[in-house]
């Protein structure tokens, strides 16, 4: 429970309510960066029209292992003094003598980070919030694929190899009870089907470290319907899925697919919608 709880914490810290975008977790946003340091920023300097405004950090410590370590780093930002500026609510700025935890990352040869949508975060009292710290201090010995994935940003959406029409086609029906379930479906680095999983029977297994899916197990005192049997066996035979891998790095990685199934007994039809 205690996991859980930092978990929601480290999803939702501050920003969500401010601007609607979705926080990555933070062990896959150090894996992404070029940089995560904490730091102060000691100048802060306007440009000629006040478009943009340039920041500069004082690196107080670099958290990911890099072939250079610099002790200064520049951003430049958008302006809020542009009288144009039309204000958002996921308009931020920073300010000179504020300490923050930064993610940077390279966009082109640009050195970028944000606050919204990201980890990054000011630093009351110069503290990094519970929970973070012992992210920070093991995020260089992260392994991407040590982890079981689902609906995140960063890798490229699959679909079925196996031909997902065709087999549904081929099934027939029972009268059921209750026609439908949900299921998810694991499938591993090599787009395997390895098992299809009730939905309310799947319980997922954070790592105490990095907040991720590390495995799972099948809580098995629950009792299938005759329907779930037969959905089950049904989502088996789609064996063969595109390989999920991380849309920069290319590295494979395991996961979850979610499925509903139903059986239309007016239609006899086998209905599905996959997400």
């Amino acid at each position: 429970m205690k996991n859980i709880f930092v978990l929601i914490l480290l999803l939702i810290y501050s920003k969500g309510i401010a601007c609607d975008c979705s926080t990555p977790s933070a062990a896959i946003e150090f894996y992404e960066a070029e940089f995560v340091f904490t730091g102060k920023i000691f100048s802060k300097k306007y440009s000629k029209n006040n478009l943009t405004y340039t920041i500069t950090f004082q690196i107080d410590r670099h958290y990911k292992k890099n072939s250079s370590n610099p002790k200064l780093l520049k951003f430049t930002l958008k302006s809020d003094k542009n009288p144009n500026l039309t204000v958002t609510s996921c308009d931020w700025k920073v300010n000179k003598g504020e300490v923050w935890l930064v993610y940077a990352r390279r966009y082109g040869k640009e050195l970028l980070f944000d606050y919204y949508c990201t980890n990054s975060m000011r630093l009351t009292n110069g503290k990094i919030p519970q929970g973070y710290q012992k992210l920070l201090e093991n995020g260089n010995l992260f392994k991407i694929d040590d982890y079981i994935y689902q609906f995140e940003d960063c890798f490229n959406d699959t679909r079925p190899l196996s031909n997902i029409d065709s087999i549904f086609k081929q099934e027939k029906g029972k009268e059921y009870d209750k026609a439908f379930t949900g299921l998810e479906l694991f499938i591993d680095k090599k787009g395997d089907l390895i098992s299809v999983i009730p939905s309310n029977q799947l319980i997922m297994m954070n790592d105490s470290v990095f907040y991720l899916v590390k495995d799972f197990i099948i809580e098995k005192d629950k009792k299938l319907t005759e329907f779930q049997k037969d959905a089950i066996n049904v989502a088996l035979k789609i064996k063969k899925w595109e390989i999920k891998k991380h849309r920069k790095t290319r590295v494979p990685v395991s996961y979850f697919k979610h499925l509903n199934i139903e059986y239309d007994k007016k239609e006899m039809l086998w209905k599905y919608d996959l997400r």
